[in-house]
């Protein structure tokens, strides 16, 4: 069909206030000849070349697509953050909580012990140093958007996870107490414990290396809402 004059200058008014790549991508559309035909008119008066306008639509393309991925703090990552923040320094601290009234319980006479003192101080110092990294971590995939706060949480996942289990149930113990702790039930405890958090740390470090939402949303490939 061909379009009128009002016709045409309607739509040219329309079309010459939007962006090139909107019009690329409104062309793309189920669009009527009149339509298309302004849209062409407007784009050549901006001297938009054939391989220009090819790698515009290429890039609304790949926009699309992007949109339509899984992005943002939501879902397994939402979760992952508030583990690091928030359930994971509540876990640790009512497990070693319990785990040193247990302790108490069984033989009271512990408590008059300096070295016991010395041992539950240690402990929970290192234990702030675990909340403080694991919750810097997790602060980081919530606010940021690069690949390097992702590369940050895995280390720490590392450091507050295996490594620290290491520290809070063998080597704080065996400077305290030395070798009177290394019993069969408190070894085996230990290595269980150990082997435990070993694999979710794996679990968790892969999730990160692995998912598609943490890809899309650290890796800049989000298109830009258009203003």
């Amino acid at each position: 069909a061909t379009m009128t004059e009002d016709q045409r200058n309607f739509l040219l008014q329309r079309y010459r206030s939007m962006g090139t790549e909107e019009l690329v991508e409104l062309r793309a559309g189920d669009l009527t000849e009149v339509a298309t035909e302004a849209i062409n008119n407007v784009i050549e008066e901006r001297g938009i070349s054939p391989n220009q306008q090819r790698e515009i639509t290429e890039q609304v393309t790949e926009e699309r697509r992007a949109a339509s991925e899984p992005y943002g703090v939501r879902g397994w990552l939402a979760l992952l953050a508030a583990w690091m923040m928030f359930l994971r320094p509540l876990v640790g601290a009512i497990y070693i909580d319990s785990d040193t009234t247990m302790v108490e319980f069984l033989s009271p006479s512990i408590r008059s012990l300096p070295e016991w003192t010395t041992y539950k101080n240690a402990i929970w110092v290192a234990f702030l140093v675990v909340v403080a990294m694991s919750f810097y971590g997790g602060l980081g995939l919530v606010r940021g958007r690069e690949w390097s706060v992702v590369t940050r949480a895995k280390q720490i996942l590392w450091i507050t996870g295996p490594l620290a289990s290491i520290v809070m149930g063998v080597i704080i113990p065996l400077s305290i107490f030395g070798t009177t702790v290394l019993t069969g039930p408190v070894v085996v405890g230990t290595l269980i414990a150990f082997l435990l958090v070993l694999i979710l740390t794996h679990m968790l470090t892969a999730y990160l290396s692995q998912s598609k939402r943490v890809r899309n949303t650290y890796g800049n490939r989000r298109p830009q809402q258009k203003r």
